[in-house]
């Protein structure tokens, strides 16, 4: 497991995935976004984010720059609106393993 902690932003130009500096590469693909990483942090007068559960998955590593001079990654967002058809179609091909 490899860790890259990076902010992220929302690019409206690639199809609202989240885009991130990262230097993965090839392999990558499929590997889970977590935000709050790790054990819940002390927090004294600051916010954990806009999503306060800890280790959360909000996205998986969909594609990379192809640009050797550009070190990004990007991931599409796990949405109430394509996280079902996501599961309910993995689940139709393998039932067994939604059980």
């Amino acid at each position: 497991m490899e860790r890259n902690d990076a902010q992220g932003m929302v690019s409206p130009g690639a199809l609202k995935n989240t885009v991130i500096g990262s230097l993965m590469c090839g392999g990558s693909s499929g590997g889970p976004w977590l935000i709050n990483f790790g054990l819940p942090p002390t927090l004294t007068g600051t916010s954990p984010g806009s999503a306060s559960t800890t280790n959360a998955v909000i996205g998986v590593t969909s594609w990379g720059a192809t640009d050797n001079d550009v070190k990004r990654a990007g991931a599409s967002p796990l949405l109430p609106t394509n996280l079902p058809v996501l599961k309910d179609t993995a689940c139709a091909e393998y039932g067994e393993a939604c059980q």
